[in-house]
């Protein structure tokens, strides 16, 4: 069965300002674990010439990619994987290239942290929900030259420990967490309770919401900056607000 999936690269545009970073989140951290739910490693094949709409700034390019290897998620191997990537359609200046930008020449690797089409936002894209319901937009990657013994161990780790926080969440205890970070006295119990929100990850973002909506206008910013954090930007701009 063919798997069809959308790895979608964005570079945002803006006039005299360089495109935001291509990955949804800027480095491979607890948090691009915890925003993927396929993580695999596989082989570029080919790519399509980008697809331009109409007062759209952001053109989309089609590629395949064969999966060889699967560290988290449902995929396949040999699956043969259908990935979106997108780029500005007029760019001002000469903005520095993007390594999560760039597609890698026929035959060669990349793992690939992936996040469900359905699960993420567009700011201009708004097409692609018309993509097939199993398809992903990219995270964050390592390229072949990025892939060793040490990094893959390590992303194994990261893997394992976040899916054991993850399965270990409590949503009565995410919403007393969230009213310890609201009513803080101080630093110390601040942090702590950041601490522990962030680590249970985005599936406590509904009860820090149910919350914030209790909280006074003063104590809202604790709370609103862990939602920002554990909420992915849009997938084509990467750029919140």
């Amino acid at each position: 069965m063919r798997t069809f999936v959308c790895l979608a690269i964005g570079f945002v545009l803006f006039f005299n300002v360089r495109p935001a970073p291509a990955c949804l989140r800027a480095e491979l951290d607890e948090r691009a674990v915890q925003w993927s739910s396929v993580i695999v490693k596989a082989k570029f094949v080919s790519s399509k010439d980008p697809v331009v709409i109409k007062d759209v700034l952001f053109a989309v390019v089609e590629s395949t990619w064969k999966v060889t290897q699967v560290f988290d998620g449902g995929v396949k191997v040999d699956a043969e994987i259908t990935v979106y990537k997108f780029i500005p359609t007029e760019v001002a200046g000469e903005p520095k290239p993007d390594p999560c930008g760039e597609l890698p020449t026929a035959g060669k690797n990349a793992i690939l942290l992936l996040r469900p089409l359905k699960d993420c936002t567009f700011a201009q894209r708004k097409d692609l929900a018309e993509k097939p319901a199993d398809a992903y937009v990219i995270v964050q990657h390592l390229s072949e030259d990025e892939i060793t013994d040490d990094s893959v161990k390590d992303l194994q780790t990261k893997i394992a420990d976040t899916r054991k926080s993850e399965a270990a969440f409590n949503e009565k205890e995410a919403a007393i967490q969230a009213e310890t970070l609201a009513n803080a006295v101080d630093d110390t119990e601040a942090d702590h309770a950041d601490a522990a929100l962030l680590e249970m990850g985005p599936k406590a973002v509904p009860a820090i919401k149910a919350v914030i909506e209790k909280t006074p206008d003063a104590k809202k910013a604790r709370l609103q900056r862990i939602i920002d954090e554990l909420s992915p930007p849009p997938a084509d701009t990467q750029r919140k607000g």
